[in-house]
């Protein structure tokens, strides 16, 4: 079995003339390219208050493929900071490759 990777995206800046109505997104990862993981808070995403702590706890949830079908799963607990949330998931792959989907 090879090594988890996550690959993570963030969210663009919103632009345009609604711009101020529609929040950042936090960054979505990708587990070996086939799982998603999802980072979600109620605060909107910025980089600087990810560099400062000063958001709300982090949740996290996974796709999880099993007995041949995908759900999306949380992650218990919550995260203080984006990088403990990442390397929270990427432990749970680690953890459990059972539940990556299988290579197509």
């Amino acid at each position: 079995m090879k090594p988890v990777k996550i690959k993570w995206t963030v969210a663009p800046v919103p632009t345009g003339h609604y711009r101020t109505f529609h929040k950042r997104g936090w960054p979505v990862g990708w587990a070996n390219d086939r799982n998603r993981v999802l980072i979600s808070c109620p605060d909107e995403y910025s980089p600087a208050k990810v560099k400062t702590g000063a958001h709300a706890p982090l949740t996290i949830k996974v796709d999880v493929f099993h007995n041949g079908t995908m759900s999306l799963r949380t992650i218990r607990g919550t995260s203080a900071t984006l990088a403990d949330a990442k390397a929270r998931a990427l432990a749970f792959f680690q953890d459990n490759p059972d539940c990556l989907r299988p290579a197509a």
